[in-house]
């Protein structure tokens, strides 16, 4: 059985892919992964840790970016030449743009079976206002023009995008799932102590406005004012490819006001999350956060937006608090209560690892997707 799994980036699937590449390895299974070409230093270090866990990798030129019809039809063409070079017997494609063109190319070259991952509807569908209303239209339509497939299946992660799917009106055969995010590894993500001295506040994730970057800075300021003592800290690569990045001489400037640190991007999150005392990302909206399911894990408070993809990792007033999005006095205020007892944090603590435990064990999300592989490559048989 051939597996083609293909991201729009060697780092998101280093990051969110590899226990599945592992297991389908381990049963047997040809599998082969497809990004575009490495651009950074970190992207190529990505692709030899992924062509480690996979039979072999492909690369091929896609941009992020563009929205040309000549560059959306020159991915289509190379996905499809790609697709009938590899022949998988399961394609599965994970983030938007590439779910959309490479289901495209999928049905033109006679992919047997396609899982299309949704992993979270980010950008398109976080605006507000007109011009965040017809985004979201044009990505709608874009969905439901092209998963079109007679054998798919769609796996989104929280309950807000499965309800937005059903509103594609896609094929009455389409198989929809929702999985909790990509999991994590328990076991390397374990319950930590809390540390002493200064309690840090990490913000783990992407450098975005869509992250909440600037309510976290904001919030930062606040907290000073208020003369809370805390080090808020931004861990996370600055991504020059997405719409709502920060610039690294804009991030310099935001550590040089001194209401923030910056820890760049780091490979060893376990340890960052041991230096923290809560996990804070005020995102505009998410599949469902790999980084807060983390910070679960390892037994951290967390404070994050009441957004689809953020609002799945909390209990309010078990394990941490949900604040408006884009509302820094409103995360600042729940920082500051967060931060206000020390046994508090503990109790958070103790009670985001039995979430985690509960909801982002990676073995189980690994046996719902194989559950779903097997369903369809047994639809594609009887056809």
């Amino acid at each position: 059985m051939r597996l083609l799994l293909v991201s729009n980036s060697y780092l998101t699937i280093k990051s969110h892919r590899l226990p599945l590449l592992h297991e389908a390895v381990q049963c047997g299974w040809d599998v082969h992964v497809a990004a575009p070409i490495p651009a950074t230093h970190a992207e190529v270090e990505a692709e030899a840790v992924v062509g480690r866990a996979a039979s072999k990798t492909h690369r091929f030129k896609f941009s992020r970016l563009s929205i040309s019809p000549f560059d959306l039809l020159a991915s289509v063409v190379e996905l499809r030449e790609l697709y009938r070079t590899v022949r998988p017997d399961l394609l599965h494609q994970v983030t938007p743009k590439i779910v959309t063109l490479g289901s495209i190319a999928a049905r033109l070259a006679c992919v047997p079976s396609v899982v299309n991952a949704i992993s979270g509807l980010g950008y398109m569908f976080s605006g507000d206002g007109i011009a965040g209303r017809i985004r979201a239209s044009c990505a709608r339509l874009g969905y439901a023009l092209a998963l079109r497939h007679a054998n798919q299946a769609v796996i989104v992660q929280n309950e807000s995008d499965l309800a937005e799917t059903r509103r594609w009106r896609l094929p009455v055969s389409t198989e929809t799932q929702l999985i909790l995010g990509s999991g994590v590894n328990l076991t390397r993500f374990r319950e930590q102590e809390l540390p002493s001295g200064t309690p840090v506040v990490l913000f783990p994730g992407r450098l975005l406005a869509d992250k909440g970057v600037n309510e976290f800075v904001e919030a930062a300021r606040l907290l000073k004012e208020n003369g809370v003592r805390v080090r808020m800290v931004l861990c996370g690569p600055v991504d020059p490819g997405n719409p709502s990045a920060l610039s690294k001489p804009g991030v310099d400037a935001l550590v040089r006001a001194g209401d923030v640190e910056y820890w760049g991007a780091r490979d060893d999150m376990p340890d960052a999350l041991a230096e923290a005392s809560v996990v804070c990302l005020p995102s505009y909206r998410e599949g469902l956060s790999l980084a807060l399911a983390e910070g679960a894990a390892a037994g951290r408070a967390i404070v994050t937006s009441d957004v689809p993809g953020c609002r799945e990792t909390v209990v309010v007033g078990k394990n941490g608090y949900l604040v408006p999005a884009r509302d820094s006095v409103a995360l600042a205020h729940a920082l500051e209560k967060t931060l206000s007892s020390q046994g508090r944090l503990r109790e958070f603590g103790r009670a985001s690892r039995a979430i985690a435990e509960q909801r982002f064990d990676n073995n189980h999300v690994v046996r719902a997707h194989f559950k779903l592989y097997s369903s369809l490559i047994s639809k594609a048989a009887v056809v």
